[in-house]
């Protein structure tokens, strides 16, 4: 009976002590995804160890030491212990594991031009701020302008606040440029005409069009009715255009003096409206009432209207005049028009 008591007694002390030790894990409580060789330790003492890892997470080496090291997959999730004392387990220890899933990219321009400014910016997906930004150039800043002469590869590594890395690249390619020559500037008079030429390149566009017999013409006619700046360039797939310009004058020169008012009141003084002309081979002078009719219409130079319609006095007031005429040497005809007051 003294046996059989001193047997039970002895039994309850071990499974006592089991419950009584201390049970830890250590290791860290956040990783990146995809980090390889993390360990994690118990201090509790037994002969062997069951170990419980987050799903997609693999072991390098035994599971059954104290300690272990664990490649991390992308999924948050608790790492556990439970000791083994020869098929009787211990108390099961668990520390929860957030698993950083963090990435990185660049967004910005992939083709510019020879000397253009590009903008890059780096994207932090996931993560925990803040974020540090180190680039292959020496920035250190999310974003940057850059103007690369050259196909450029651009590498930033992206830091989040627990210390996960990721590393990418982005290259911005330089298209080559076309040099497109439009000639010199050209003077013209009125009513002529310009051809215009391109050189550098094989297509070509011009503006305005609205005076060019062809916009995309290399070697178009210009018909400007006043002074315009003609501007060319090049449309070509995965090419940059330098495009010009040229400018062609249209010279109005002063071959006329034409009053703007006259007094037909028979004093002797400014009573005949009369158009003066230097080296003009031919001429014709219309004047129009306030209603559009045709009131004096003469090709004499010399003449001039002195204020009558027939034989009747032409009423104070607005006319309009519209002169035609032909410079000395010149074949092309020019058309001037304005407004004449008439006061009595």
């Amino acid at each position: 009976m003294k046996t059989r008591a001193i047997f039970i007694l002895t039994l309850i002390l071990i499974i006592d002590c089991l419950s009584l030790q201390s049970q830890n894990l250590s290791g860290p409580d956040s990783v990146c995804a995809f980090e390889n060789n993390v360990v994690y330790s118990t201090t509790t003492s037994a002969p062997s160890y069951i170990w419980e890892l987050p799903p997609g997470a693999t072991v390098n080496g035994s599971q059954s030491n104290n300690s272990i090291t664990i490649n991390f997959d992308g999924v948050s999730d608790s790492v556990c212990v439970t000791p083994d004392y020869n098929g009787v387990p211990g108390t099961r220890v668990c520390q929860f594991v957030y698993v950083d899933v963090f990435n990185a990219s660049i967004n910005g321009d992939t083709l510019i031009c020879s000397g253009s400014i590009a903008g890059i910016n780096a994207i932090s997906n996931g993560g925990i701020s803040p974020f540090q930004y180190q680039w292959s150039n020496g920035n250190s800043t999310q974003g940057q302008l850059v103007t690369p002469f050259a196909d450029q590869n651009y590498t930033v590594t992206v830091t989040d606040g627990i210390g996960c890395i990721d590393i990418v690249s982005h290259i911005i390619k330089v298209l080559p440029s076309v040099n497109v020559i439009a000639g010199p500037d050209e003077t013209i008079f009125p009513g002529a005409s310009a051809v215009l030429s391109a050189q550098g390149a094989n297509t070509y566009n011009w503006s305005p069009a609205n005076t060019l017999s062809c916009a995309t013409c290399q070697f178009p006619t210009a018909f400007p009715t006043e002074t315009t700046t003609y501007y060319v360039t090049s449309d070509i797939v995965n090419q940059c255009s330098n495009g010009d310009s040229i400018t062609i004058y249209v010279e109005i020169n002063d071959n006329l003096l034409i009053p703007n008012i006259f007094t037909p009141n028979g004093d002797g003084i400014n009573d005949i409206w009369k158009v003066k002309a230097v080296d003009v081979d031919q001429i014709r002078i219309i004047v129009f009432n306030r209603w559009g009719q045709e009131i004096y219409n003469s090709t004499d130079i010399n003449e001039g209207w002195n204020g009558f319609v027939d034989t009747r006095s032409a009423p104070p007031g607005v006319y309009v005049f519209k002169i035609e005429y032909s410079i000395t040497g010149e074949n092309f005809t020019i058309t001037k028009s304005g407004d004449i007051t008439l006061i009595r």
